[in-house]
Formats: C-alpha cells, sequence, structure tokens
C-alpha cells in the first residue's frame, strides 16, 4: 500500500525539485517518484528546507521541501507517493 505525501512544483535549484507536501514523510521513507515517463522506487536520505537547511521531516500539507532529483527527469504531472514498509505495489493480489 501506498500514501499520496506530495506533488512536484516544477521549481528546480541545481539537482535539488521542490515537492508541496500533502502528507508527513521522512528521510529514511521508502518512497516512488511516479511520472508520465514510468516510475522510480527510492529511499529517501536527504531533503531541505527553502533556506537550504536540512530537514528530517516533512511534516504535512503546507510545507514546501526539496528533494535531490536527476536533473534529466522530467517532472511535469510528478507525484511522490510513500510505501508502507513490508508492503508492494507491485503485485497486489498476490500472496
Amino acid at each position: 500500500r501506498q500514501q499520496f505525501v506530495g506533488e512536484f512544483t516544477g521549481e528546480r535549484k541545481g539537482d535539488l525539485a521542490a515537492v508541496a507536501v500533502k502528507n508527513k514523510f521522512s528521510v529514511g521513507d521508502s518512497l516512488e517518484l511516479m511520472t508520465p515517463q514510468g516510475n522510480i522506487n527510492f529511499t529517501l536520505e536527504h531533503m531541505e528546507n527553502a533556506k537550504g537547511e536540512a530537514m528530517p521531516i516533512a511534516p504535512g500539507d503546507g510545507y514546501t521541501v526539496w528533494l535531490p532529483v536527476p536533473q534529466d527527469l522530467e517532472l511535469n504531472y510528478a507525484l511522490l507517493m510513500r510505501n508502507f514498509s513490508g508492503e508492494t505495489t507491485r503485485n497486489p493480489h498476490g500472496k
């Protein structure tokens, strides 16, 4: 299972991209970046606030955080999902 945690705003600062936070997520969480071109699973290792200060937690709706994202990745319509621990969406009906 997954939870929608943010959407990319299109703003970039070098290797960082802005995410409008919708639900809480943290450094160390398993996340999935969903784009029209395909999805990328990764573990969040770092995020910053607008001042460039490291943030361990994106507290929830109303915040904007900056995540490291490859510059060649197209982020139009990109969404950020948090994977629940021990669960996967690869075969949701399998046992």
